[in-house]
C-alpha cells in the first residue's frame, strides 16, 4: 500500500524535549523538504500515489513549538509529483 504513516528522523527545532522521530500520514510520499522563513519551520511533503489516483494533495506542514509537532498548514493540488534535488 502506498498510503502509510511515514516517520522522519529530525533534529529538535526548539529547546523543548524531542524524541527524534516525527510521524506524518502520507500518500506515497516521494520527497520531503524542510525550510524556514523568519524563524518559522516548514516541511513540504510531496504525495504521489495512493493505489487509486495520481491526483493527490501534497501538504505543507508548519512547526508548532507549543506542541513540538508539525501541523497541517496548506494542501497543494498535485498530480503524480516527483521532486528531487539536482546538482
Amino acid at each position: 500500500s502506498h498510503t502509510a504513516s511515514a516517520a522522519a528522523q529530525c533534529r529538535a527545532l526548539d529547546d523543548r524535549s524531542f524524541d527524534g522521530a516525527i510521524k506524518l500520514a502520507t500518500k506515497g510520499a516521494t520527497d520531503w523538504e524542510h525550510f524556514s522563513i523568519d524563524g518559522t519551520h516548514y516541511l513540504a511533503v510531496a504525495n504521489a500515489f495512493d493505489n487509486t489516483t495520481w491526483q493527490l494533495n501534497s501538504e505543507l506542514f508548519v512547526w508548532n513549538s507549543t506542541t513540538s509537532h508539525f501541523v497541517s498548514h496548506q494542501l497543494i493540488s498535485t498530480q503524480g509529483v516527483c521532486i528531487g534535488s539536482t546538482l
